[in-house]
Parts: structure tokens; sequence; C-alpha cells
């Protein structure tokens, strides 16, 4: 996949593409139809499939008082787009004050006609461009009858009847509602951390211990999880929150690996988010907390086994 940071540096061959545009946060299952037709469309014109999407990402450029507010870390969102979606070509607008000030007019003809000399365009029913997004679909596809060279095609963003959003995706990651949420993405939420020192406090199981990644963090508390050590799953348990058994102010996820023998410090692992558990509690002793632990590990491999 070529990457590329303005829409004034295509080379030659990436003009005359297909093109989706969108903020594709997260990737889910309403993203995945759009990428799907994308490769459809690429393959019937004969032309390379391309992505545009912007960084930082609007909502975090207008709301830089949130700035955790996506769903996939940038290098998930891009390895995805390679290398399960085989885009040809991804356009990772930077989002800037220039760019943010250009009018719904220029966008279409300066950055889709004059940048990009796009073939095709594809977005979804409720995109929004230009500055205040003045502009919608509907100016969009009226702009585009007069082009001969460029059509284009508004998709909602569904599957299988219903409606998918990156909103309802982070609400319910919020709500810790893990099953909902990997409904919606159509597949497990996970992080892919390297393992940190953790505090060696020995509360009776292999322990790794990761720091979040910069996205939108889940509620925090106790959850089932699936753990990938060197391509082995293993299930688990982990806590995420600022442990206050042990008065800890830094949020980190802690996770208990069951069957697992080894040293997990710098390894890079994938921790899945199966089912939330229970909220963080303080324990007075630590022969309380490993008690519940125990009851805690005997649930997730339950729900773990299960899934």
């Amino acid at each position: 996949m070529h990457l590329l940071r303005d829409y004034r540096e295509l080379p030659g061959n990436a003009r005359h593409a297909v093109l989706a545009i969108g903020n594709f946060d997260g990737l889910h299952r309403g993203h995945a139809q759009v990428l799907r037709h994308l490769k459809e469309k690429a393959l019937q014109y004969q032309a390379p499939a391309m992505v545009m999407s912007f960084e930082p990402l609007p909502r975090q450029y207008f709301r830089p008082e949130k700035p955790n507010l996506r769903i996939l870390p940038l290098h998930e969102k891009l390895r995805r787009l390679r290398d399960e979606f085989a885009v040809d070509v991804c356009l990772l607008q930077r989002f800037t004050a220039e760019f943010a000030n250009l009018s719904a007019t220029a966008f279409m003809q300066h950055v889709l006609e004059e940048g990009l000399s796009a073939r095709y365009v594809i977005t979804g029913e409720e995109f929004r461009f230009g500055k205040d997004r003045v502009g919608d679909v509907a100016l969009l596809q009226e702009w585009s009858q007069d082009k001969t060279h460029l059509d284009c095609e508004a998709l909602p963003l569904t599957s299988d009847g219903e409606k998918i959003s990156s909103t309802r995706v982070r609400e319910a990651l919020l709500r810790g509602d893990m099953p909902t949420v990997e409904h919606l993405l159509g597949y497990p939420y996970y992080w892919s951390r390297r393992v940190v020192h953790g505090n060696k406090r020995g509360v009776g199981a292999p322990t790794a211990n990761l720091l979040p990644p910069p996205t939108l963090l889940p509620r925090r508390g106790v959850y089932a999880m699936r753990i990938w050590v060197d391509e082995t799953p293993y299930a688990g348990v982990g806590n995420f929150g600022i442990q206050p058994s042990f008065a800890e102010q830094q949020e980190r996820l802690e996770v208990h690996l069951f069957e697992y023998q080894g040293d997990l410090y710098s390894k890079r692992i994938t921790v899945e988010w199966k089912a939330f558990l229970r909220d963080e509690q303080a324990f007075a002793t630590t022969e309380a907390l490993r008690a519940q632990i125990a009851k805690d590990s005997a649930q997730a491999k339950e729900i773990v086994h299960a899934k």
C-alpha cells in the first residue's frame, strides 16, 4: 500500500483512482461494506483502489481538549487497510487549518478533480465536507453530474440491514459492553502492545502489564480476555484502571494468563477484550485480592472457552 500525506503530491500512477472518502475510525462492519465495494469498483474500472482519510481526525482537530477519541491506533488502521482490504493507495490527508478552511466547492474542484483526478468517488450517506461542513452528498452528486470523467456514489454504513457507526462503537466501549463492540466492529476489540515492567507484587499468576494506547479507552474494570503470545492464544483475566488496592495513579492493563509459562517482559502481545466482569475495587488485604482473582479467573475461563 502506497501512503501519501497530501492531495497535491499524488504520483501519476495513483491518479484516476476509485476513491473512498471517510474517517474510517475503527474500520467497523459498515466501513467494511464500503471498502469491499471500493475493491469491486476498482476492478471494474481497472483503476487503483484509494482511501482518503484524515490525520488528525477532524473531531480531534476541532476538539483538542479530548485527544483520545479514536477507536484504533493509526498504525493498526493502516495495517488493516493494507492487509485485510488490499487498498492500493492511502491518502492520509494532513488536516490542517488550511485544509479545514477549504470551501465545499474548493474541496470538490481542487482536491477531487484537480489534485486526485478521481474516476469514481464513494462516500457514506452522511458524508459532510468543506468549511463548516456545508457540503453534503447531494451537493457532491449534483457537482459530479457535469463531469463526464467522474461518477459519485453514496452508501449507507450498514451491515445486514443494521446501521453501524463509530459513535455506537465508542458508546459501547465506554460502557464496557464488549460483545456489542465486537458485533459492531466485526472483530474482537484488541490492544497490541509491548509488555512493560509491573510492580512484581506476586498475586499468583503470570502477569503482563500494558500501558494503554493513545485511543479512547474502555470502562475501567475487570475483563475476560484472550491473549495471543507468539501466535498462541491463552485465556486470561485483566484489570484495567489504576489498581485501587495499591493506590496506583497511572492507568494500565494488568493481565493474568492461564496455562502460560515463561517470561512475558518486552514481548509484544495482543489482548482481545471479551467481556466485562466487574468494576475496579479496593481490597483490604492481598489474600482478599487473591481470592477475588480466583473467582474472576473461573468466570473468565468459562467465557473465553465458550467463545
